[in-house]
């Protein structure tokens, strides 16, 4: 997908991280602790 362009392989690398945060952050006041705990703990 990234083709050899180490941009792109940033882009890569972020997406699904910032996707992940954000669930976490939306988890964490809807008291969804296990599925918050569940993901930072990769």
């Amino acid at each position: 997908m990234a083709a050899g362009q180490p941009h792109r392989y940033a882009a890569l690398a972020a997406v699904p991280a910032v996707l992940v945060g954000g669930v976490c952050l939306a988890a964490a006041p809807a008291r969804l602790g296990v599925l918050a705990d569940m993901l930072s703990g990769w």
